[in-house]
Protein backbone atom coordinates (compact mmCIF):
# COMPACT_ATOMS: atom_id res chain seq x y z
CA UNK A 1 0.00 0.00 0.00
CA UNK A 2 1.19 3.51 -0.73
CA UNK A 3 2.59 5.45 2.23
CA UNK A 4 1.72 9.12 2.09
CA UNK A 5 2.75 11.64 4.74
CA UNK A 6 0.65 14.72 5.42
CA UNK A 7 1.79 16.98 8.27
CA UNK A 8 -0.45 19.77 9.52
CA UNK A 9 1.43 22.01 11.96
CA UNK A 10 1.27 25.49 13.36
CA UNK A 11 4.19 27.71 12.55
CA UNK A 12 5.21 31.24 13.35
CA UNK A 13 5.79 33.79 10.60
CA UNK A 14 6.42 37.51 10.56
CA UNK A 15 5.28 39.87 7.80
CA UNK A 16 6.62 43.37 7.63
CA UNK A 17 3.79 45.78 6.93
CA UNK A 18 4.75 49.21 5.70
CA UNK A 19 3.98 52.01 8.10
CA UNK A 20 0.39 53.19 7.90
CA UNK A 21 -0.57 56.84 7.99
CA UNK A 22 -4.34 56.32 8.03
CA UNK A 23 -6.85 53.77 9.28
CA UNK A 24 -8.65 50.97 7.45
CA UNK A 25 -11.99 49.23 7.94
CA UNK A 26 -12.13 45.77 6.36
CA UNK A 27 -15.76 44.62 5.95
CA UNK A 28 -16.63 41.09 4.84
CA UNK A 29 -19.97 41.96 3.21
CA UNK A 30 -23.52 41.09 4.16
CA UNK A 31 -26.53 43.32 4.66
CA UNK A 32 -26.15 46.29 6.96
CA UNK A 33 -28.78 46.74 9.68
CA UNK A 34 -30.24 49.97 11.00
CA UNK A 35 -31.41 48.63 14.36
CA UNK A 36 -29.73 49.82 17.58
CA UNK A 37 -26.54 47.90 18.35
CA UNK A 38 -26.55 46.20 14.94
CA UNK A 39 -23.35 44.46 13.83
CA UNK A 40 -22.29 47.40 11.65
CA UNK A 41 -23.00 50.31 14.00
CA UNK A 42 -19.92 49.94 16.18
CA UNK A 43 -17.64 49.34 13.19
CA UNK A 44 -18.94 52.21 11.08
CA UNK A 45 -18.98 54.53 14.08
CA UNK A 46 -15.37 53.60 14.77
CA UNK A 47 -14.44 54.60 11.22
CA UNK A 48 -16.10 58.00 11.65
CA UNK A 49 -14.49 58.52 15.05
CA UNK A 50 -10.99 58.05 13.55
CA UNK A 51 -11.48 60.99 11.16
CA UNK A 52 -11.00 64.66 11.93
CA UNK A 53 -13.96 66.22 10.13
CA UNK A 54 -16.23 63.14 10.04
CA UNK A 55 -17.04 63.61 6.36
CA UNK A 56 -17.88 60.33 4.60
CA UNK A 57 -17.63 59.79 0.83
CA UNK A 58 -19.42 56.59 -0.29
CA UNK A 59 -18.11 55.42 -3.64
CA UNK A 60 -19.94 52.94 -5.86
CA UNK A 61 -19.72 51.82 -9.46
CA UNK A 62 -23.27 52.88 -10.29
CA UNK A 63 -26.06 54.78 -8.60
CA UNK A 64 -27.02 54.06 -4.98
CA UNK A 65 -29.90 55.05 -2.74
CA UNK A 66 -29.55 57.31 0.29
CA UNK A 67 -29.85 54.61 2.94
CA UNK A 68 -26.14 54.39 3.74
CA UNK A 69 -25.43 58.16 3.78
CA UNK A 70 -28.47 58.67 6.04
CA UNK A 71 -27.28 55.85 8.29
CA UNK A 72 -23.80 57.34 8.67
CA UNK A 73 -25.30 60.71 9.63
CA UNK A 74 -28.16 59.52 11.85
CA UNK A 75 -26.50 56.55 13.59
CA UNK A 76 -22.72 56.92 13.26
CA UNK A 77 -22.23 60.65 13.94
CA UNK A 78 -20.93 61.63 10.51
CA UNK A 79 -21.16 65.37 9.82
CA UNK A 80 -21.62 64.77 6.08
CA UNK A 81 -22.15 61.59 4.04
CA UNK A 82 -22.43 61.66 0.25
CA UNK A 83 -22.89 59.06 -2.49
CA UNK A 84 -20.49 59.19 -5.44
CA UNK A 85 -21.45 57.35 -8.63
CA UNK A 86 -18.11 56.81 -10.35
CA UNK A 87 -18.88 54.38 -13.13
CA UNK A 88 -16.79 55.62 -16.03
CA UNK A 89 -13.14 56.34 -16.65
CA UNK A 90 -14.06 59.90 -17.57
CA UNK A 91 -15.68 60.52 -14.17
CA UNK A 92 -12.91 58.64 -12.36
CA UNK A 93 -10.24 60.80 -13.94
CA UNK A 94 -12.03 64.13 -13.74
CA UNK A 95 -10.33 66.90 -11.76
CA UNK A 96 -13.73 67.81 -10.28
CA UNK A 97 -14.06 64.29 -8.86
CA UNK A 98 -10.65 64.58 -7.23
CA UNK A 99 -11.42 68.04 -5.89
CA UNK A 100 -14.60 66.79 -4.22
CA UNK A 101 -13.21 63.54 -2.81
CA UNK A 102 -10.20 65.21 -1.27
CA UNK A 103 -12.50 67.22 1.03
CA UNK A 104 -13.64 64.03 2.77
CA UNK A 105 -11.71 62.14 5.40
CA UNK A 106 -13.59 58.81 5.30
CA UNK A 107 -13.74 56.93 1.99
CA UNK A 108 -16.18 54.00 1.83
CA UNK A 109 -15.96 51.59 -1.14
CA UNK A 110 -19.19 49.64 -1.59
CA UNK A 111 -19.64 46.09 -2.85
CA UNK A 112 -20.23 44.95 -6.39
CA UNK A 113 -17.53 43.84 -8.81
CA UNK A 114 -13.97 44.66 -7.81
CA UNK A 115 -12.81 44.51 -11.43
CA UNK A 116 -14.93 47.58 -12.08
CA UNK A 117 -12.96 49.39 -9.37
CA UNK A 118 -9.61 48.12 -10.60
CA UNK A 119 -10.26 48.59 -14.32
CA UNK A 120 -11.96 51.99 -14.02
CA UNK A 121 -10.11 53.68 -11.14
CA UNK A 122 -6.53 52.46 -11.60
CA UNK A 123 -4.12 55.34 -12.28
CA UNK A 124 -6.90 57.93 -12.12
CA UNK A 125 -7.68 61.01 -10.06
CA UNK A 126 -10.10 58.89 -8.02
CA UNK A 127 -7.37 56.46 -6.93
CA UNK A 128 -5.08 59.41 -6.23
CA UNK A 129 -7.71 61.05 -4.02
CA UNK A 130 -8.37 57.85 -2.05
CA UNK A 131 -4.63 57.36 -1.46
CA UNK A 132 -4.12 60.97 -0.40
CA UNK A 133 -7.04 60.91 2.05
CA UNK A 134 -5.45 57.84 3.65
CA UNK A 135 -1.96 59.32 3.67
CA UNK A 136 -3.32 62.45 5.35
CA UNK A 137 -4.58 60.33 8.27
CA UNK A 138 -8.06 59.59 6.95
CA UNK A 139 -9.97 56.31 6.93
CA UNK A 140 -10.55 53.99 3.97
CA UNK A 141 -13.33 51.40 4.29
CA UNK A 142 -14.29 48.60 1.92
CA UNK A 143 -17.07 46.02 1.98
CA UNK A 144 -17.13 42.89 -0.19
CA UNK A 145 -15.69 44.04 -3.56
CA UNK A 146 -14.53 47.20 -1.80
CA UNK A 147 -12.58 45.06 0.67
CA UNK A 148 -10.98 43.07 -2.16
CA UNK A 149 -8.94 46.07 -3.33
CA UNK A 150 -7.57 47.15 0.07
CA UNK A 151 -4.61 44.75 0.23
CA UNK A 152 -1.25 45.26 -1.40
CA UNK A 153 -2.13 42.23 -3.53
CA UNK A 154 -5.71 42.14 -4.81
CA UNK A 155 -7.91 39.46 -6.32
CA UNK A 156 -9.22 41.66 -9.14
CA UNK A 157 -11.67 39.12 -10.66
CA UNK A 158 -10.67 39.97 -14.21
CA UNK A 159 -12.27 36.70 -15.41
CA UNK A 160 -15.08 36.72 -12.86
CA UNK A 161 -15.17 34.95 -9.52
CA UNK A 162 -12.85 32.06 -8.61
CA UNK A 163 -14.68 29.16 -6.96
CA UNK A 164 -13.15 27.20 -4.06
CA UNK A 165 -14.04 23.75 -5.41
CA UNK A 166 -12.31 24.55 -8.72
CA UNK A 167 -9.09 25.98 -7.28
CA UNK A 168 -8.72 22.98 -4.95
CA UNK A 169 -7.99 20.80 -7.97
CA UNK A 170 -6.28 23.55 -9.97
CA UNK A 171 -4.37 26.12 -7.87
CA UNK A 172 -3.24 27.74 -11.13
CA UNK A 173 -6.84 28.20 -12.29
CA UNK A 174 -7.10 31.01 -14.87
CA UNK A 175 -9.86 32.67 -12.84
CA UNK A 176 -7.31 33.52 -10.12
CA UNK A 177 -6.31 36.96 -11.37
CA UNK A 178 -4.10 38.91 -8.97
CA UNK A 179 -2.49 42.35 -9.13
CA UNK A 180 -0.46 44.64 -6.87
CA UNK A 181 -0.62 47.91 -8.79
CA UNK A 182 -3.76 49.55 -7.44
CA UNK A 183 -4.40 51.14 -4.02
CA UNK A 184 -1.28 51.16 -1.76
CA UNK A 185 -2.72 49.70 1.43
CA UNK A 186 -1.89 46.77 3.73
CA UNK A 187 1.56 45.90 2.45
CA UNK A 188 2.15 42.14 2.31
CA UNK A 189 -1.56 41.28 2.61
CA UNK A 190 -4.30 39.87 0.37
CA UNK A 191 -7.92 39.93 1.54
CA UNK A 192 -11.10 37.95 0.87
CA UNK A 193 -14.73 38.50 1.86
CA UNK A 194 -17.90 36.43 2.53
CA UNK A 195 -15.34 34.03 3.93
CA UNK A 196 -17.15 31.31 5.86
CA UNK A 197 -20.53 31.57 4.16
CA UNK A 198 -19.01 30.98 0.73
CA UNK A 199 -16.39 28.47 1.97
CA UNK A 200 -13.49 30.54 0.67
CA UNK A 201 -10.67 29.06 2.76
CA UNK A 202 -9.19 27.11 -0.19
CA UNK A 203 -9.60 30.13 -2.44
CA UNK A 204 -7.57 32.35 -0.12
CA UNK A 205 -4.87 29.68 0.19
CA UNK A 206 -4.83 29.40 -3.62
CA UNK A 207 -4.32 33.17 -3.85
CA UNK A 208 -1.36 32.94 -1.46
CA UNK A 209 0.03 29.95 -3.35
CA UNK A 210 -0.25 31.48 -6.82
CA UNK A 211 1.28 34.80 -5.77
CA UNK A 212 4.18 32.97 -4.12
CA UNK A 213 4.83 30.92 -7.25
CA UNK A 214 4.65 33.85 -9.66
CA UNK A 215 6.48 36.43 -7.51
CA UNK A 216 8.49 34.35 -5.00
CA UNK A 217 6.83 36.39 -2.25
CA UNK A 218 4.57 35.19 0.55
CA UNK A 219 1.63 37.38 1.46
CA UNK A 220 -0.58 37.21 4.54
CA UNK A 221 -4.16 36.10 3.85
CA UNK A 222 -7.01 37.85 5.69
CA UNK A 223 -10.51 36.39 5.22
CA UNK A 224 -13.43 38.37 6.69
CA UNK A 225 -16.86 36.87 7.34
CA UNK A 226 -20.14 38.47 6.38
CA UNK A 227 -21.58 40.94 8.92
CA UNK A 228 -18.08 41.26 10.34
CA UNK A 229 -15.46 43.99 10.15
CA UNK A 230 -11.96 44.77 11.36
CA UNK A 231 -10.79 48.30 12.09
CA UNK A 232 -7.01 48.72 11.70
CA UNK A 233 -5.28 51.69 13.30
CA UNK A 234 -2.15 53.44 11.96
CA UNK A 235 -0.20 51.38 14.52
CA UNK A 236 -1.24 48.17 12.75
CA UNK A 237 -3.67 47.01 15.46
CA UNK A 238 -6.90 45.51 14.12
CA UNK A 239 -10.03 45.03 16.23
CA UNK A 240 -12.94 42.80 15.19
CA UNK A 241 -16.58 43.91 15.15
CA UNK A 242 -19.66 41.89 14.25
CA UNK A 243 -21.08 38.40 14.46
CA UNK A 244 -18.52 36.36 12.52
CA UNK A 245 -14.75 36.10 12.51
CA UNK A 246 -11.65 37.46 10.82
CA UNK A 247 -9.25 34.72 9.75
CA UNK A 248 -5.53 35.30 9.31
CA UNK A 249 -3.50 32.76 7.29
CA UNK A 250 0.30 32.60 7.57
CA UNK A 251 2.72 30.49 5.57
CA UNK A 252 6.32 30.75 6.76
CA UNK A 253 8.34 29.93 3.66
CA UNK A 254 7.97 29.18 -0.02
CA UNK A 255 8.98 25.53 0.41
CA UNK A 256 5.80 24.91 2.40
CA UNK A 257 3.59 25.68 -0.59
CA UNK A 258 2.83 23.11 -3.28
CA UNK A 259 4.02 23.65 -6.84
CA UNK A 260 1.53 21.10 -8.16
CA UNK A 261 -0.89 22.21 -10.85
CA UNK A 262 -3.30 19.41 -9.98
CA UNK A 263 -3.98 19.81 -6.27
CA UNK A 264 -3.83 22.61 -3.73
CA UNK A 265 -1.78 21.63 -0.70
CA UNK A 266 0.22 23.36 2.02
CA UNK A 267 2.72 21.60 4.24
CA UNK A 268 2.55 24.02 7.18
CA UNK A 269 0.26 26.91 7.96
CA UNK A 270 -0.79 28.97 10.96
CA UNK A 271 -4.43 30.05 11.16
CA UNK A 272 -5.59 32.68 13.67
CA UNK A 273 -9.35 33.10 14.00
CA UNK A 274 -10.40 36.38 15.60
CA UNK A 275 -13.83 37.02 17.11
CA UNK A 276 -15.65 40.18 18.15
CA UNK A 277 -13.63 42.34 20.52
CA UNK A 278 -10.34 40.64 19.72
CA UNK A 279 -7.41 42.88 18.84
CA UNK A 280 -4.57 41.68 16.63
CA UNK A 281 -1.20 43.29 15.95
CA UNK A 282 -0.25 42.92 12.29
CA UNK A 283 3.37 43.93 12.99
CA UNK A 284 4.03 41.30 15.66
CA UNK A 285 1.53 38.74 14.32
CA UNK A 286 0.00 38.31 17.76
CA UNK A 287 -3.38 38.49 19.48
CA UNK A 288 -3.37 41.42 21.88
CA UNK A 289 -6.75 41.35 23.65
CA UNK A 290 -10.03 39.52 23.55
CA UNK A 291 -9.13 36.00 24.65
CA UNK A 292 -9.41 36.14 28.43
CA UNK A 293 -9.97 32.40 28.93
CA UNK A 294 -7.25 30.35 27.31
CA UNK A 295 -7.47 26.59 26.89
CA UNK A 296 -4.42 24.49 26.16
CA UNK A 297 -5.53 21.11 24.76
CA UNK A 298 -3.57 18.05 25.81
CA UNK A 299 -0.95 16.86 23.34
CA UNK A 300 -1.82 13.50 21.80
CA UNK A 301 0.95 12.14 19.61
CA UNK A 302 0.33 9.68 16.81
CA UNK A 303 2.72 7.44 14.93
CA UNK A 304 0.44 6.63 12.01
CA UNK A 305 1.53 7.06 8.39
CA UNK A 306 -1.67 7.84 6.53
CA UNK A 307 -3.59 10.28 4.38
CA UNK A 308 -6.77 11.98 5.60
CA UNK A 309 -9.27 13.23 2.99
CA UNK A 310 -12.18 15.40 4.14
CA UNK A 311 -15.21 16.69 2.27
CA UNK A 312 -17.74 19.29 3.32
CA UNK A 313 -20.78 17.91 1.50
CA UNK A 314 -22.87 14.74 1.17
CA UNK A 315 -23.77 15.62 -2.43
CA UNK A 316 -22.17 12.80 -4.42
CA UNK A 317 -22.77 14.61 -7.71
CA UNK A 318 -19.97 16.94 -6.59
CA UNK A 319 -17.67 14.23 -5.22
CA UNK A 320 -16.33 12.52 -8.35
CA UNK A 321 -12.86 14.09 -8.15
CA UNK A 322 -12.75 13.55 -4.40
CA UNK A 323 -13.54 9.83 -4.69
CA UNK A 324 -11.17 9.45 -7.64
CA UNK A 325 -8.37 10.87 -5.49
CA UNK A 326 -9.25 8.34 -2.78
CA UNK A 327 -9.26 5.48 -5.31
CA UNK A 328 -5.89 6.55 -6.69
CA UNK A 329 -4.35 6.65 -3.21
CA UNK A 330 -4.92 2.97 -2.46
CA UNK A 331 -3.86 -0.30 -4.07
CA UNK A 332 -6.21 -2.48 -6.09
CA UNK A 333 -6.27 -5.26 -3.47
CA UNK A 334 -6.69 -3.00 -0.42
CA UNK A 335 -9.66 -3.68 1.84
CA UNK A 336 -11.92 -0.62 2.27
CA UNK A 337 -14.29 -0.35 5.24
CA UNK A 338 -17.17 2.13 4.99
CA UNK A 339 -18.52 3.10 8.41
CA UNK A 340 -21.88 4.84 8.47
CA UNK A 341 -24.95 5.35 10.66
CA UNK A 342 -28.20 3.40 10.82
CA UNK A 343 -29.22 4.44 7.29
CA UNK A 344 -27.01 2.69 4.73
CA UNK A 345 -28.40 4.46 1.64
CA UNK A 346 -25.60 6.95 1.06
CA UNK A 347 -22.93 4.42 2.00
CA UNK A 348 -24.27 2.06 -0.69
CA UNK A 349 -24.07 4.87 -3.24
CA UNK A 350 -20.46 5.56 -2.23
CA UNK A 351 -19.65 1.85 -2.63
CA UNK A 352 -21.09 1.91 -6.15
CA UNK A 353 -19.02 4.92 -7.14
CA UNK A 354 -15.84 3.42 -5.69
CA UNK A 355 -16.52 0.17 -7.54
CA UNK A 356 -16.85 2.14 -10.78
CA UNK A 357 -13.44 3.65 -10.06
CA UNK A 358 -11.80 0.25 -9.60
CA UNK A 359 -12.06 -0.21 -5.82
CA UNK A 360 -13.37 -3.79 -5.50
CA UNK A 361 -12.99 -4.95 -1.88
CA UNK A 362 -15.47 -2.72 0.00
CA UNK A 363 -17.49 -3.56 3.14
CA UNK A 364 -20.20 -1.45 4.78
CA UNK A 365 -21.02 -1.47 8.51
CA UNK A 366 -23.00 0.76 10.82
CA UNK A 367 -20.78 2.36 13.47
CA UNK A 368 -23.49 2.53 16.13
CA UNK A 369 -23.95 1.05 19.61
CA UNK A 370 -25.66 -1.96 18.00
CA UNK A 371 -22.35 -3.03 16.43
CA UNK A 372 -20.14 -1.88 19.29
CA UNK A 373 -19.26 -5.44 20.32
CA UNK A 374 -19.71 -7.20 16.96
CA UNK A 375 -16.90 -9.70 16.41
CA UNK A 376 -17.42 -9.54 12.65
CA UNK A 377 -16.86 -5.79 12.69
CA UNK A 378 -13.83 -6.31 14.94
CA UNK A 379 -12.22 -8.41 12.24
CA UNK A 380 -13.07 -5.87 9.54
CA UNK A 381 -11.51 -3.01 11.53
CA UNK A 382 -8.33 -5.01 12.10
CA UNK A 383 -7.91 -6.02 8.46
CA UNK A 384 -8.99 -2.80 6.70
CA UNK A 385 -6.41 -0.81 4.75
CA UNK A 386 -8.62 2.27 4.26
CA UNK A 387 -11.65 3.72 6.01
CA UNK A 388 -14.50 5.85 4.68
CA UNK A 389 -16.88 7.64 7.08
CA UNK A 390 -20.30 8.50 5.66
CA UNK A 391 -23.15 10.26 7.53
CA UNK A 392 -21.95 9.42 11.03
CA UNK A 393 -24.44 11.21 13.28
CA UNK A 394 -22.88 12.29 16.57
CA UNK A 395 -25.65 10.79 18.73
CA UNK A 396 -24.78 7.34 17.35
CA UNK A 397 -21.11 7.55 16.46
CA UNK A 398 -19.71 9.16 19.63
CA UNK A 399 -21.19 6.53 22.00
CA UNK A 400 -19.88 3.84 19.63
CA UNK A 401 -16.41 5.42 19.67
CA UNK A 402 -16.12 5.99 23.41
CA UNK A 403 -18.22 3.30 25.09
CA UNK A 404 -17.64 0.12 23.07
CA UNK A 405 -14.70 -2.14 22.30
CA UNK A 406 -14.99 -1.71 18.54
CA UNK A 407 -14.97 2.08 18.87
CA UNK A 408 -11.80 2.00 20.95
CA UNK A 409 -10.24 -0.48 18.52
CA UNK A 410 -11.14 1.81 15.63
CA UNK A 411 -9.51 4.81 17.28
CA UNK A 412 -6.33 2.85 18.00
CA UNK A 413 -6.31 1.40 14.49
CA UNK A 414 -6.60 4.83 12.85
CA UNK A 415 -3.80 6.29 14.96
CA UNK A 416 -1.56 3.34 14.19
CA UNK A 417 -1.92 3.66 10.44
CA UNK A 418 -1.23 0.84 7.94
Amino acid sequence: MKRIFITLLLCAVVFELSAQTGSLLLIGGGSEKDTPNSWNQAAYSWAVSQSENKRVAIIAYGAADNWLPDYFINSCWASVATNFDISSATTANAQSTYDELITYDVIFLKGGDQYNYYNTYKDTKTAQAIAEVYQAGGVVCGTSAGLAVLGEVDFIARNGSAYPNEVLTNPQHPDITLANDFLPFLSGVITDSHFTRRARFPRLVAFINQWAQSHEEIVLGVGVDEMTAMGITPEGVGTVYGIGSVNVYHVAELAQLSLSAEQLSVEKMEVTQLLQGTSYNFYTQSVMTGYSNRYEPPVDEETGNYTVLMSGTDDLTRQSNFLSHFADAILADDQVLILTGSDLTLANEVETQLSNKGVLDVSIYSATPSTGESQTLTGKIESADAFVFVQNASDEFLPFLHDYDNGQLLEARLKRGP
